[in-house]
């Protein structure tokens, strides 16, 4: 599920799916004065489907929403559910081993 936070008065947004990336999507006027909308990112580059401008902030939202939806979950989530399932096992048979003494 993606999360979205607007805000119009501010002129900014920010898009994020913990279940899919650890990135942060912020949605910012574009530099110049112009009425355009530029996707940044807080890992890395941005993707090359997200960079350019946009005309308005909702439909910037709306590209980097299908972008998070179409991709993958990152190695860095999977990794991270991996590691909390094998947590819950060893922590599953250490309680087990306990109750039977």
């Amino acid at each position: 599920m993606v999360d979205v936070d607007i805000s119009y008065e501010n002129k900014i947004a920010t898009v994020k799916c913990p279940s899919k990336t650890k990135a942060e999507y912020t949605i910012t006027t574009a530099p110049g004065g112009f009425i355009f909308y530029q996707v940044s990112v807080n890992t890395n580059k941005v993707p090359k489907e997200l960079s350019g401008r946009y005309s308005s902030l909702d439909g910037a939202v709306s590209a980097v929403s299908k972008y998070i939806e179409n991709t993958p979950k990152t190695k860095a989530v999977v990794r991270d559910i991996k590691a909390a399932k094998r947590e819950e096992r060893k922590n599953a048979t250490a309680d087990h081993t306990e109750g039977s003494k």
